[in-house]
């Protein structure tokens, strides 16, 4: 299966290699397991659930509360030739219902669900009567102390020491973890690092 994911990646996304994690995550995800991935802002996050959403049987299900970004994403994916659609409000009626018939029919790679409606007995309904690939919840703009419940000096500390050694120690998180006298652990530093 990784095979085919390579090649989705050049065929349809125009990229030789995966970047630094995408393999490993997009392999977890292909093996039927739960993956928890953290990347800044275009760092790949989405090839990461999009691409096992279309080497997998069924429809990758991904809920999103920008409608925007959802919008965007989905039009990019029709462009590049991938059967991508989304639920939302911003949809009539009619819309809607051709988007739900196209899921039933496993005619869709992968569809873009607003929470609200995700949480509606029909699209309970509908994922029930689905073939679902995937389940992918994009959180776009994560606060990143809040998910790691560090304050605002905190989170600066470790922001601080991160920059701060980063040119001359090339990122080595070794060096900021005894500069801050051990107080965090390389999980927390790594996500840190990753939101800056």
């Amino acid at each position: 299966m990784l095979d085919r994911a390579s090649g989705i990646l050049k065929s349809v996304f125009g990229f030789d290699d995966f970047r630094p994690s995408q393999e490993k995550i997009i392999e977890q995800i292909l093996q039927g397991n739960d993956a928890l991935v953290l990347m800044p802002t275009g760092g790949g996050k989405s090839l990461c659930y999009q691409i096992p959403a279309m080497v997998r049987e069924g429809t990758g299900i991904v809920v999103s509360p920008l409608i925007a970004l959802m919008q965007d994403q989905v039009d990019t994916l029709k462009q590049l030739g991938v059967k991508a659609a989304f639920l939302n409000s911003t949809l009539e009626f009619n819309e809607a219902r051709i988007i739900e018939q196209q899921l039933l029919d496993n005619q869709l790679d992968i569809l873009y669900v607003a929470p609200e409606r995700l949480l509606t007995d029909r699209m309970l309904q509908l994922l029930d009567q689905s073939t679902l690939a995937l389940f992918a919840i994009e959180v776009g703009l994560l606060d990143v102390k809040q998910v790691l419940d560090l304050d605002e000096r905190e989170y600066d500390e470790i922001v601080f020491a991160i920059e701060s050694l980063e040119d001359e120690e090339q990122g080595c998180l070794k060096q900021v973890y005894e500069a801050l006298e051990e107080s965090y652990d390389y999980g927390i530093l790594r996500c840190v690092q990753a939101s800056i």
